[in-house]
């Protein structure tokens, strides 16, 4: 179970069209597609299988785009398969489905975080964070989009992780 480098795929959309033609020329029915950052999910009706979710984790090395195909039987360290496919196929791994929906519900939960946050505000933070090596324990948020803060006198990017980890100061 390697990866795939076709010939002549030096992009990301080359190498899509390539998989895509690939299946249909294998007489399976594409029904839906979804790109993600680093991959590609297909929702298929295939021909003869019962595998119908499968993701594609797309690399690019060399200039040229290669492709590693898994099917949810497998269980694929990737979560963010659309949620409403999952309906739409017979179960194959349920502790896979299990990721895909606390997967979806961390996303919820973070959103949910991060809208409580305010521009212009001190927050301490929660944790075990660092920045630099040394412990992160108050940030003052600076922007929200995109979303920044000042920590020690440097300007430095917040991820959504560390947005849910913050506490205001009152």
């Amino acid at each position: 179970m390697g990866w795939l480098f076709p010939y002549h795929t030096s992009t990301k959309a080359s190498l899509v069209t390539y998989v895509t033609n690939d299946i249909t020329a294998a007489g399976h029915t594409i029904n839906a597609t979804k790109s993600v950052r680093s991959g590609l999910w297909m929702l298929v009706t295939p021909k003869n299988l019962d595998k119908p979710i499968i993701v594609f984790y797309l690399m690019e090395k060399a200039g040229t785009w290669g492709y590693k195909d898994m099917d949810e039987s497998a269980h694929p360290y990737c979560y963010d398969c659309p949620i409403d496919w999952l309906d739409k196929a017979p179960v194959l791994s349920q502790p896979w489905r299990d990721g895909v929906h606390a997967n979806l519900k961390k996303k919820i939960e973070l959103k949910e975080a991060a809208k409580k946050i305010v521009e212009g505000k001190t927050y301490r933070v929660n944790g075990s964070w660092k920045f630099q090596g040394y412990p992160l324990t108050q940030l003052y948020v600076t922007s929200l989009k995109p979303c920044r803060g000042v920590v020690n006198g440097w300007t430095t990017k917040i991820s959504k992780k560390l947005l849910a980890s913050l506490e205001p100061i009152v």
